[in-house]
């Protein structure tokens, strides 16, 4: 379910890709959010790279998971970092 997703380098620019293609719909191209999902910026520092890939894989709450490819999820979580992580 991704879990050698955390052995594989990311690559960010890869993974926006992933993010533009099927998280900015309720997450918002920004990742402020919308009425459909929260802020990515509230939600990156509440888990741990472990859990944000079971919540891809698996879903949770009203958001489906997505049966991504291993590099596929390393690249999206290097994405979520790069870009909502607060330093």
């Amino acid at each position: 379910m991704g879990e050698n997703s955390l052995e594989l380098d990311g690559r960010a620019v890869c993974g926006q890709a992933t993010h533009v293609d099927h998280c900015s719909v309720c997450h918002g191209s920004d990742g402020l959010g919308t009425e459909s999902g929260p802020s990515l910026f509230e939600m990156m520092p509440m888990h741990s790279d472990p859990e944000l890939v079971m919540i891809v894989a698996a879903g949770a709450g009203e958001m489906p998971g997505f049966d991504f490819e291993p590099q596929q999820i390393a690249d999206l979580l290097a994405f979520l970092h790069a870009e909502f992580d607060p330093p």
